[in-house]
């Protein structure tokens, strides 16, 4: 919540300690989270190179750990840095190593997620087509668990992707 606010000093602050507290217990996993919360502060103050060094520890460890879920969510996170520095095909290997794995789960909220990031990365880079079936595959996972919220961010996308291909007509209707 702190970094969806922007409140950044004072969530790096919360995660300093988190992490220094998973040293003092010994726990991986609270430090490997508090290493990718980080990675993610730092997306937020735009240090990508050093987002991806605490992404990258973070993922090492949660590997060690077998721990999918974290294993997967870092991956989208670290999708959509790499896609800022400029590299897409690495990007889309990492949303696709997170979609599998949420689809492996059952997690079709999570799946959306992975859907609707490759979708703007494909309509940034310039094929906005291709985003368009990306952005719809989202959207119908969306509904079917029922998240209006990313229901109306998805329509959103996917209003100005077709606005962006020419089809003013459908942009309009949704």
């Amino acid at each position: 919540a702190l970094v969806g606010n922007r409140q950044l000093e004072l969530a790096s602050e919360k995660i300093d300690a988190a992490f220094t507290l998973g040293q003092a217990i010994q726990n991986n996993r609270v430090s490997a989270q508090a290493t990718a919360l980080k990675g993610e502060v730092s997306v937020f103050r735009g240090e990508l190179d050093e987002s991806m060094q605490s992404l990258n520890e973070a993922l090492v460890v949660f590997t060690e750990l077998g721990e999918w879920q974290h294993i997967a969510a870092t991956n989208l996170t670290m999708a959509g840095v790499l896609a800022r520095l400029g590299k897409l095909d690495d990007a889309l290997t990492k949303v696709e190593s997170a979609r599998q794995a949420f689809q492996s789960s059952g997690n079709r909220l999570a799946e959306g997620r992975t859907w609707g990031q490759e979708g703007a990365m494909r309509a940034r880079a310039g094929n906005s087509i291709e985003g368009k079936r990306y952005f719809e595959r989202a959207l119908e996972l969306f509904r079917e668990v029922g998240d209006q919220r990313s229901v109306a961010i998805c329509l959103g996308d996917l209003a100005s992707t077709n606005s962006n291909i020419g089809n003013l007509t459908e942009a309009a209707r949704l």
